[in-house]
């Protein structure tokens, strides 16, 4: 019987530093990521079934940012909301999220959909623990928006919207965080996140 837990400890991923960073337009077939390699597909964390489309990333960093791109397998494409700020998760999604001190609370989450609306936000701990969002969309100046410098790109491999269509291969998305955004709020968060 294996005692270690060790099933039970998150994956790990390395990224590496950037020579140069990308340029942003959700093309993940650039020099910038060639050498960059691949997480493991993505899994859902409440159940042990795999998802049936495919999702990985890749990340790096350079003095500023952390650059996530990622590919999302998806046979038909679409999104309705095109603001920012805008609950990005009633469409489908990308999102990425930050703890940068580790403590579960104060963590930053990014949210984007196919037409690249954006939705980045703090939250003061889980919801399940009675945590709150902090963003531009519940609370006027000031509030947390890492907008700008973030910035995010998206290509289509397929058509938007159009479930006539022949099937889609599914979107790529580039997004830099802005470190100095990442890190805001963490009391004790003196390293780079993780």
């Amino acid at each position: 019987m294996d005692c270690s837990f060790a099933a039970l400890r998150p994956r790990e991923y390395v990224a590496h530093k950037f020579a140069a960073p990308p340029h942003l337009d959700g093309n993940l077939r650039e020099a910038a990521w060639e050498h960059v390699p691949w997480t493991s597909d993505f899994v859902d964390i409440s159940t042990p079934t795999l998802p049936w489309l495919h999702t990985r990333a890749k990340l790096a960093w350079d003095d500023r940012f952390l650059y996530v791109g990622a590919e999302l397998e998806d046979p038909q494409l679409w999104a309705t909301l095109r603001r920012h700020d805008e609950v990005i998760f009633h469409d489908n999604d990308f999102e990425i999220f930050v703890d940068a001190n580790a403590t579960t609370h104060g963590y930053k989450e990014f949210e984007m959909n196919a037409y690249n609306a954006t939705w980045d936000l703090m939250l003061s701990r889980p919801y399940g623990d009675g945590g709150g969002e902090i963003s531009c969309r519940v609370s006027p100046a000031p509030c947390f928006d890492m907008q700008p410098p973030l910035a995010s790109a998206v290509q289509l491999n397929g058509s938007l919207n159009q479930p006539a269509g022949p099937p889609d291969g599914g979107w790529s998305v580039e997004v830099a965080l802005p470190l100095d955004g990442l890190m805001a709020h963490n009391a004790g968060a003196d390293t780079a996140p993780r």
